[in-house]
């Protein structure tokens, strides 16, 4: 009877182990990195370079592969940070910028699609709120202000292979200070 239990118990933990290893089938991966591709397509994120693409895809696909043998299908919130922090590294290594004068070697274009102009604005927001001196709504109102001026200034969106990262900064100054009369 022992046996029968033991044997049972194995057989569980093999076909347990083995779905688990099976999950990232060929055709799972496949799906994934099309999804992926799309995701940076419908959050107009465009590399210049279709080597650099290929190379955040296969980045994040290997990061996925080995942070979540199980696969994603069930992830928690804080699995979403590792997912978020599995996209930062691989632009990093990607576009090697690993450090901020290498900026220059970004040549990913981004976009006003919502979720830029979102994060964009949020930045804007964090920082004046950082100050103390505003109040949600002033704060608000300004960082809406700075994302239009941005818009006009850069309308195809931010591509920091064209532009030097201390004009960038000196621009989103000016637009927070002409916000503020």
């Amino acid at each position: 009877m022992k046996r029968i239990v033991l044997s049972l118990g194995i057989l569980v933990l093999f076909t347990l182990s083995s779905f688990s290893q099976t999950y990232w089938s060929k055709e799972r991966i496949s799906i994934t990195r099309k999804e992926l591709a799309n995701a940076l397509v419908n959050n107009k994120i465009q590399f210049n370079n279709e080597q650099q693409k290929e190379d955040f895809l296969n980045c994040v696909i290997a990061k996925l592969v080995n942070g979540f043998p199980k696969g994603i299908d069930n992830i928690t919130k804080s699995d979403t940070e590792i997912l978020k922090s599995y996209n930062v590294d691989c632009f990093k290594s990607t576009l090697d910028l690993s450090t901020q004068n290498n900026i220059k070697n970004a040549t990913v274009t981004l976009d006003w699609s919502n979720m830029n102009t979102l994060a964009f604005k949020n930045q804007i927001y964090k920082q004046i709120k950082l100050t103390g001196k505003y109040s949600d709504s002033d704060a608000e109102k300004i960082s809406n202000c700075v994302v239009k001026k941005a818009k006009i200034k850069y309308p195809g969106g931010i591509d920091f292979s064209k532009i030097e990262l201390k004009d960038y900064h000196s621009d989103v100054l000016q637009f927070i200070k002409d916000c503020l009369k």
